[in-house]
């Protein structure tokens, strides 16, 4: 009867919720979930826009800090090598300037020597030229002075007379008084001073009665003796100013390949100028933008690595709210579906509910199958609770460590192809530097080399110039010994002075009286020596002292400054060598450097590696324990809600039937 009657109750209880106006809020919760699914693709199209739009643009700027991080890291190697090129540049440039202004002095100084050179020659070619025209002047005019006629005209005597003084200014040449002795000349000053004494008669106030007494016959000329002096004094001027011709020849020749030398030099010296000048202008400009372009991508790198920091932050953030907009959403439309499930389960569960009371069980057996069933029910909502956050957490942060992962393993795989570039081109700089380093220490070598060739050729010459004069003074005092020890001045005879002197080649003239003895070339007992030659030789020995005294000071002046020369050189070549020993030594710091930030790199490269495949292994694993939340979790919890309120309302209805209450 009780069964019968909790039958009927149940029937009763359907019957009037089926009377009862939760059918019209049954159909407004169903519209309310039809909104809130609406709701959630739309804001979840502009999620995923958002999204799309953080991943292109985290991914763009992370793209340009790496390239710009390459680029400076370019950029300062470029620096450093332009730095040591222009320094280099710049010390080649001084070096050249100084060798063109020591090419165009030493040409100024061969011009001024050439036109010094010149002058005496020109000035010496016209004395001699004038000294052989009077030469020749005076032989014309002796010819013929043995057939008396020479001065029986006033004309011939002039002429005579004009030759006089143009020989008496070739007498006093030096080559005039080196080339001929002590007695022609006298011959010559005699003939000088009485030119018509060279001549076939005397004056003509020579009256006829005195030759007729002359015991001796006529006047014997000497025109023959003095023409033959001329002679060979017109010989000698015209072999010397031959030789002065060849030698001006010889000179302005020298003179010309020396100025085709230094003007091809120079041209060189200038081209090479105006290159290295061009270089160094062009470093200068690239160092210049380089800098300017470093620090505008410094500039540029930081305000890229702000925009990144912040716009991930941002990104991150929106993800936040939008897993908890998410979040909410799903617990609403949970909420939503275990309403709407509650009446659908109800009548399900009332309609158990009467089988088993038609079954005749009893009621406090019946609440406690419930409660049982609550319990299970209740524990297998925590573990998919417990299950569904695990899995969300878990997925949440396996997807943003692969992010992660992957934008790192790309950022260093791209270090790590730069860093590689970077090695190459190191070496390639420190290849050449190695070579510039040998050059430069060769050229250091063969300047030494030569220099010290130059000093030793500078101190064997002194060394001989000392020696000679030596021997010169040695010559001079053995030369000056035998006048000294006898108290002879030594002197050059002047115009005027009859001292007997020596000819070796003179023969005695005998007079027509055979009883009378014949003259000898000298008288007296006293020898006063050679004293003309003697002293010319003297003063001919004190001008090569001189000359070599001289030519040792020039010879120190010029390996003094030969020195200087080398000095600046070296200098020069120095202070390139150390800059670019500098320039390798930072180098191969650079290289080493980057072969370390390469080894990291890998090192790095190889635990992110290991890193994204264990991840991925956790994503593979964690899709196959989690993939059912996504498209179960909600209708479990929806049915569940459902059942669990469908017992907990039939046990509540059960309880008080229990109690005789009026259903």
């Amino acid at each position: 009867a009780l069964s019968l009657h909790g039958a009927h109750g149940v029937q009763l209880v359907l019957k009037q919720k089926e009377q009862t106006p939760m059918a019209k809020v049954a159909r407004l919760l169903n519209e309310m979930k039809a909104r809130v699914e609406a709701d959630g693709k739309l804001e979840q199209q502009s999620y995923d826009k958002y999204a799309c739009w953080c991943e292109e643009t985290l991914a763009r700027k992370a793209k340009d800090i790496s390239d710009e991080t390459a680029l400076i890291e370019e950029l300062q190697t470029l620096i450093l090598k332009l730095n040591a090129e222009v320094a280099s540049h710049g010390t080649e440039v001084k070096q050249l300037e100084k060798e063109i202004a020591k090419n165009l002095a030493e040409q100024n100084e061969a011009r001024s020597i050439r036109d010094g050179a010149f002058e005496e020659y020109d000035t010496k070619k016209t004395e001699s030229e004038q000294c052989i025209g009077a030469l020749e002047a005076a032989t014309k005019a002796l010819t013929g002075a043995g057939a008396g006629k020479f001065l029986q005209t006033s004309y011939n005597q002039a002429q005579l007379y004009s030759v006089v003084a143009g020989i008496r200014k070739a007498l006093e040449q030096p080559v005039a008084s080196q080339k001929l002795s002590s007695s022609d000349v006298e011959v010559v000053r005699h003939f000088l001073e009485h030119p018509g004494d060279f001549a076939g008669q005397r004056a003509a106030g020579v009256s006829a009665a005195q030759t007729a007494n002359n015991p001796f016959g006529d006047y014997a000329p000497q025109s023959t003796q003095i023409q033959g002096i001329l002679k060979g004094m017109y010989d000698t001027f015209a072999s010397d100013l031959e030789k002065a011709n060849a030698e001006e020849a010889d000179s302005t020749k020298d003179f010309q390949e020396l100025m085709a030398t230094k003007q091809t030099e120079l041209e060189t010296l200038q081209a090479t100028l105006a290159a290295q000048s061009g270089d160094h202008a062009k470093k200068a400009k690239k160092l210049a933008e380089s800098e300017e372009l470093q620090d505008a991508t410094k500039t540029q790198l930081a305000a890229d690595e702000k925009f990144f920091a912040v716009t991930k932050e941002g990104c991150q953030v929106k993800s936040t709210e939008w897993n908890e907009r998410s979040r909410l959403r799903t617990m609403e439309l949970q909420g939503i579906n275990t309403a709407v499930e509650i009446f659908h389960y109800h009548n399900f569960a009332m309609v158990q509910l009467a089988a088993m009371l038609r079954s005749g069980g009893h009621f406090d057996k019946v609440i406690g199958s419930i409660d049982q069933m609550m319990e299970v029910l209740r524990k297998e909502e925590q573990s998919d609770i417990e299950h569904r956050d695990r899995c969300q957490n878990a997925g949440d942060k396996n997807k943003n460590d692969l992010v992660d992962l992957e934008h790192a393993i790309e950022t260093t795989t791209k270090k790590i192809e730069q860093f590689s570039s970077d090695i190459e081109r190191l070496g390639d700089e420190i290849e050449v530097l190695d070579a510039s380093i040998a050059k430069t220490k060769g050229e250091m070598k063969e300047a030494l080399e030569l220099r010290n060739q130059d000093v030793a050729n500078f101190k064997q010459e002194l060394k001989d110039d000392a020696a000679a004069i030596e021997l010169v003074e040695k010559a001079a005092v053995a030369v000056k010994k035998f006048y000294e020890k006898n108290g002879i001045p030594l002197s050059l005879l002047t115009k005027g002075q009859d001292v007997p002197e020596e000819d070796d080649d003179a023969e005695p003239e005998y007079s027509i009286d055979k009883d009378k003895a014949p003259e000898t070339s000298w008288s007296g007992g006293g020898y006063g020596g050679r004293r003309s030659e003697t002293g010319g030789v003297v003063s001919m020995l004190g001008m090569i002292k001189e000359d070599l005294e001289k030519e040792m000071k020039t010879a120190r002046a010029d390996d003094a400054e030969d020195q200087k020369l080398y000095e600046e050189q070296r200098a020069t070549m120095q202070e390139s060598l150390d800059a670019s020993l500098a320039t390798k030594v930072a180098t191969e710091k650079e290289l080493a450097e980057t072969k370390a930030e390469k080894a990291d790199a890998e090192e790095f490269l190889a635990q992110k590696s290991a890193d994204l495949a264990a991840e991925k292994d956790l994503k593979a694993s964690l899709f196959s324990d989690c993939s059912w939340v996504a498209t179960h979790f909600e209708s479990r919890s929806t049915k569940r809600k459902a059942e669990m309120d469908g017992l907990s309302e039939a046990k509540s209805y059960l309880a008080g039937v229990e109690a005789g209450d009026e259903v």
